[in-house]
């Protein structure tokens, strides 16, 4: 592995978990509404099935308790898929170029 490539994977990795992060930021957002909207005294945020926050309505006010290993188990995949992907799509352009 050159030293182009792996600058290149680590963007990537840090690129996938910051992208986890908005997705979670946007789920937990989502049953936030959901919630409240409903008026509901618990739900249970899932991101593909998984649960990743749990909110619960206590003396009138929603908290909420993050389920930190299913999101650090999110950010890893995440970061999986979008190095795969970039790499198949680097390794695709510069095949085509020779």
């Amino acid at each position: 592995m050159d030293s182009k490539q792996f600058k290149r994977i680590i963007i990537e990795i840090i690129a996938g978990i910051i992208l986890a992060v908005i997705l979670c930021s946007i789920w937990i957002g989502f049953g936030y509404y959901e919630a409240k909207a409903k008026d509901i005294s618990e739900y249970i945020v899932r991101f593909f099935g998984i649960q990743i926050y749990a909110i619960s309505k206590e003396a009138g006010n929603y908290k909420g308790i993050a389920n930190n290993q299913n999101m650090v188990f999110i950010g890893v995949i995440t970061s999986m898929l979008l190095m795969i992907i970039a790499e198949t799509r680097y390794y695709f352009k510069a095949k085509s170029r020779k």
